[in-house]
This record gives structure tokens, C-alpha cells and sequence, in this order.
């Protein structure tokens, strides 16, 4: 397996690093206010404002879930192969799922976050809608490239009848390739939450002025 260089992965740990505590705090922040939401009296833009909520929720797992084996993959602590490559095959997963989840692939896409809570907000806020489709033409091609193994995901995940398969597959890792590819899905995904962070600070602007 081929390993990242000294300096990339030191740059990269203390990044994320930073990051974590950021998404921690925000997950927080969109629990209370979800559960502060609950008592109240229900509008179709209160209801537009838990989903965008629920939206951010989901956002802030599936980032800290990837930053976290992203850590783990660039910790020091790690000193076999095979705990890097199961890191590794961490992090593909968390790729595959969170995407499936926020945008989706093919017909899974008209049911996902972006089709259906996302959408709903930026009908709300129409100032938002020229950024929705710039963020959606980067998500349509982000799926395009090879970020996402699907065949390392099936296998890390099911295994298989046939071992080999499995064995074959983790021999293959090439953490080099997988962390470039794991850039490429970063930058998407700081894109995705800083817009719909955006989304929810002006929905909670519309509701104060409206108490």
C-alpha cells in the first residue's frame, strides 16, 4: 500500500483537526434548536426550517464521521497495514453513503436531502437559487470522476464468497489515490454545509423578525 508523504499528512491531520470541533458544536447548536422548534406552532416555513435543520444535522454526522477516519487513518497510532487499510476503507464508505444520502445516486437522487429539504428552503429563499445550481453542477460531476469505488465499498462492507476477492481488494488500496479522492469530496461537502449554513441563518433572520 502505498502511503501518503510526511508533510501531506501532517498538513491534512491538523486541518481536520480544526474542522471536528467546528462540526461538533454546529450539531449541537441544530439539536436544541430542532427541539426548541418541536413546542412551537407549526407554519409551513417554521416546517421548511426544521427540515433545512435536519438537513444540517445530517451534514454535520456525515462530516464528522469522515474527518474522524480521516484522523484515524493519518494517526501515528496506527502502526500496521492493516489498520490503515481498514481506515481506508472507512473513509470510501462514508464517501459512498453521505453522497447517497445529501445527493444520490440516480433514481435514490429524488428522494435525497439535496431533492427534496434543500430544494424546499431555496423555493423559500429564492436569492439562494443561482448558488443551488452551481453547488449541484460540482455534485452532478463529482459523481462523474472516481471518488466514489463502489467495489471497495461492497467489499469492506458485505465481504464476499469468495475471499480472495477481499484480500485482493485490500492489497490494492492505494492511500495516495484514496486521500486525493477524499480531497476532491471535502471541498464539495465545505461547499454543501457552509451553503445551507448559510440557508439556515437567513430562515432564522425571516422567523425573529416575524416574533
Amino acid at each position: 500500500m502505498k502511503e501518503l508523504t510526511e508533510e501531506t499528512a501532517n498538513k491534512i491531520f491538523d486541518s481536520l483537526g480544526k474542522s471536528i470541533s467546528v462540526f461538533e458544536k454546529h450539531a449541537d447548536d441544530c439539536a436544541s434548536y430542532l427541539k426548541a422548534l418541536e413546542i412551537m406552532l407549526e407554519t409551513d416555513e417554521r416546517k421548511t426550517f426544521k427540515s433545512i435543520l435536519r438537513t444540517n444535522l445530517i451534514l454535520s454526522y456525515i462530516n464528522l464521521d469522515f474527518l474522524t477516519a480521516f484522523r484515524q487513518y493519518l494517526s501515528r497510532e496506527l502502526n500496521t497495514n492493516y489498520d490503515k487499510r481498514q481506515a481506508m476503507t472507512k473513509l470510501n464508505i462514508i464517501m459512498c453513503e453521505g453522497y447517497k444520502k445529501i445527493y444520490g445516486f440516480g433514481q435514490q437522487h429524488n428522494k435525497s436531502f439535496w431533492a427534496t429539504q434543500i430544494k424546499n428552503a431555496v423555493d423559500f429563499l429564492k436569492e439562494y437559487n443561482e448558488e443551488y445550481t452551481k453547488i449541484e453542477n460540482e455534485l452532478t460531476a463529482l459523481n462523474s470522476t472516481n471518488v466514489f469505488d463502489k467495489n471497495i465499498r461492497n467489499l469492506a462492507v458485505h465481504y464476499d464468497e469468495d475471499p480472495l476477492k477481499v484480500y485482493a481488494m485490500l492489497l490494492s488500496i492505494n492511500a495516495e489515490e484514496i486521500t486525493n479522492r477524499c480531497i476532491l469530496f471535502w471541498r464539495v461537502m465545505e461547499h454543501i454545509s457552509k451553503f445551507v449554513k448559510d440557508i439556515t441563518c437567513s430562515f432564522e433572520l425571516r422567523l425573529k423578525t416575524k416574533c
